[in-house]
């Protein structure tokens, strides 16, 4: 839900591999074109450790990993002195990076089956980069309502 606000959507799937953890994985593809000018696509695989009496539902921490692809973009200007002119050329290329991160966050039962969702966390890409406009550091936060089944 909070990926609305950038243009994006991410489905995920979460199993409980016991009552006080689970596995997951999360899909964000942009859905506005504003967000396709940076973003290409996000996989995220994840672990949560409960810290609840209630079955996989309360607050957790999270360790995750992030492949994530962004276009990159890049401008060159050549300047002709003489008489003023300039020119300008533009480069592209797509950039995938994998990043290791922590969070954590609550999932709430809101009814037999809906659930709640709240995560903050942050991560580090491990590829090193001399790219322009290179991000080592990514964000992971959530704000989700969803299905237990």
């Amino acid at each position: 839900m909070f990926y609305f606000v950038i243009g994006a959507t991410e489905i995920s799937y979460e199993r409980n591999l016991s009552e006080d953890s689970s596995i997951g994985i999360a899909v964000l593809i942009p859905t506005s074109e504003e967000a396709r000018l940076d973003i290409n696509y996000v996989l995220t695989p994840y672990y949560r450790l409960f810290f609840n009496n209630k079955p996989a539902q309360g607050f957790f921490f999270e360790g995750f990993g992030m492949l994530n692809s962004t276009k990159e973009y890049q401008y060159f200007y050549y300047e002709d002195i003489p008489n003023g002119n300039y020119t300008s050329t533009e480069e592209r290329k797509n950039v995938v990076d994998f990043a290791l991160g922590i969070a954590i966050g609550g999932k709430f039962v809101l009814r037999e089956k809906i659930v709640a969702e709240v995560t903050g966390g942050i991560g580090r890409n491990l590829i090193q980069s001399n790219e322009y406009r290179y991000t080592a550091v990514v964000p992971r936060f959530n704000i989700a309502i969803g299905y237990r089944f």
